[in-house]
């Protein structure tokens, strides 16, 4: 319960940088804080120092930020060093839990988060300003493109603006969670997932964006994919039986509601001629005039570049592009290590923070930068990091721990 209870409180930033609650920042640094003090407990707190080259590369990003100083920035060297105190040790916490037996506990935590994010999202949209941005008419379903400039409140003390793309954090975990559902050896816990991804199916429907679905559907077939090898017969079978139930569902409900799946499927149809393509191609060309930051105002087609790398090229120069490859480098390097050892697919929480790794960063590539999914990669750096259970904290009768030797790299 203790296990349970201190991942909450971890990942409780991550859903109020989601929620754009009040003092995100500050939820983030006592975070950070605990998850330094429960390291420092454990006497693990000098396990930072392997992570130091993405330290450094973090704070090469931040100064990148600060010498460019644009005020357009919505990735601002503030939130960069924020995002290294709070992502880096709470990752190395969750790394720790699951290494000590607790992975299930840290497995729970993660979808009870995904679960809330996906149930705020439905309340998002019941809100009278989305349902006026999609409605069922007599010519079927239309929906309107969110504006940065309009605000719509929900639970009193929260906002968002630009709903279609700001409702993508709010679904994109509890689908990327998805294939923890083939992994996971509970029956309850699969469940869960299966009904939390259903709720984020729904709610993705509901407003007929397809940026979600697109990014979770790569990364859980990526995942599945490498799972596979390491799964039984009898629980490919049985996952096979879920999804063809699963695909009857989807079906009735598309009967029921075929004017907004038909909406869904022309938006996919469209891709070929998506308006990001125009913008990429006006960005790379901005970029190779603007070296050192300040691009972003000349950009005519858009606000921004609907592009991690571009967005960050064009707000703070060459050098934070340099620096945040590195970061997304050292994430998907060090969980490649962890995929590739014997019994990582024996644990949920690795499938989960691998999948939300692998959705976020898809996602990064054709929207706007969002704080969330920087906070993911760092939480994952953490994650992935390499790590040695101490031989007295180890629990053999848990998957993770059954060749313990195999956690070092």
């Amino acid at each position: 319960m203790f296990s349970y209870a201190l991942v909450c409180a971890l990942v409780f930033p991550l859903a109020w940088t989601i929620c754009n609650g009040p003092k995100i920042a500050f939820m983030q640094v006592a975070a950070g804080c605990i998850a330094l003090a429960w390291l420092g407990l454990k006497k693990d707190v000098f396990i930072l120092f392997k992570l130091s080259p993405f330290i450094f590369a973090g704070i090469l990003y931040a100064l990148a930020a600060y010498v460019s100083n644009e005020p357009r920035d919505t990735y601002p060297y503030q939130a960069a060093m924020v995002l290294l105190f709070y992502g880096l040790p709470t990752g190395l916490c969750l790394r720790r839990l699951v290494a000590m037996g607790s992975g299930r506990a840290v497995a729970w935590a993660l979808m009870s988060f995904a679960i809330v994010m996906s149930i705020v999202g439905l309340i998002i949209l019941k809100n009278p300003e989305v349902q006026r941005i999609t409605a069922e008419s007599t010519g079927g379903f239309q929906r309107t493109n969110g504006s940065d400039t309009e605000v719509i409140v929900y639970l009193r003390y929260f906002s968002i603006t630009n709903v279609i793309i700001g409702i993508v954090p709010f679904t994109l975990f509890a689908l990327a969670a998805f294939p923890a559902a083939l992994t996971e050896r509970s029956i309850f816990l699969k469940l869960f997932i299966c009904g939390t991804a259903i709720i984020a199916a729904y709610t993705n429907v509901q407003i007929a964006t397809r940026t979600t679905l697109m990014a979770a559907a790569l990364s859980s077939v990526l995942v599945m994919v490498l799972a596979f090898r390491s799964m039984s017969w009898r629980r490919l079978l049985g996952f096979g039986a879920f999804m063809l139930v699963l695909a009857g569902a989807g079906i009735a409900y598309v009967t029921h509601k075929s004017d907004r799946f038909y909406y869904l499927m022309d938006r996919f149809a469209a891709m070929g001629s998506d308006s990001r393509l125009g913008i990429w191609s006006e960005a790379i060309k901005i970029l190779q005039r603007t070296p050192d930051g300040h691009g972003i105002r000349q950009l005519q087609s858009h606000e921004w570049a609907h592009n991690l790398f571009l967005d960050v090229g064009l707000t703070d120069g060459w050098i934070a592009i340099v620096a945040m490859v590195l970061l997304y480098g050292g994430a998907f390097f060090l969980a490649w290590r962890c995929v590739r050892t014997a019994n990582f697919f024996d644990s949920g929480a690795n499938v989960i923070m691998f999948g939300w790794l692998m959705a976020s960063f898809v996602a990064s590539m054709i929207l706007p930068p969002q704080l969330a999914f920087l906070a993911t990669m760092h939480i994952s750096l953490g994650f992935f990091a390499p790590y040695r259970v101490p031989a007295l904290a180890a629990k053999p009768e848990w998957p993770e721990m059954r060749q313990p030797a195999r956690m070092a790299y």
